[in-house]
């Protein structure tokens, strides 16, 4: 019989959360080898599994003890690393956008992008800085 079997996912769906430690620390390590590599990079995957696990722990009541908990689980993973890729290209692409409306970059050259940021960098930089307690 493979792991979790239903009572496990059973006690799972009725709140157990020694139960659901069980389920997460056995499927934590190839959950990590998956998404990492979809993403390349652990601190991403470890930030997927959390969320993925904690939103199943949420829903947990919605979790059919019949069905087959690892395919759910990694389609979900799956999911929520897509969804991570899009926001990843949605972030720099506005960040180039906004560079580029400054007019401190083109989109043209690796080494133009460098120096954007610096520049930018720079003239923030000059802003006075503003005390915590100005703000009270």
């Amino acid at each position: 019989m493979t792991f979790p079997d239903r009572e496990t996912l059973n006690r799972v769906t009725q709140g157990d959360d020694v139960a659901f430690m069980q389920v997460y620390l056995h499927f934590r390590r190839p959950a990590l080898v998956f998404c990492s590599n979809l993403l390349k990079n652990e601190v991403e995957a470890e930030n997927v599994i959390q969320d993925v696990f904690v939103e199943i722990w949420r829903r947990r009541s919605d979790i059919k003890p019949d069905c087959s908990f690892q395919s759910y689980l990694f389609a979900s993973l799956r999911n929520q690393v897509f969804d991570q890729l899009r926001r990843i290209k949605k972030d720099r692409f506005l960040s180039e956008e906004y560079l580029r409306r400054l007019g401190v970059y083109s989109g043209e050259e690796p080494a133009e992008k460098e120096g954007a940021i610096e520049s930018l960098k720079t003239r923030l930089t000059s802003f006075p800085k503003i005390e915590s307690a100005s703000l009270n």
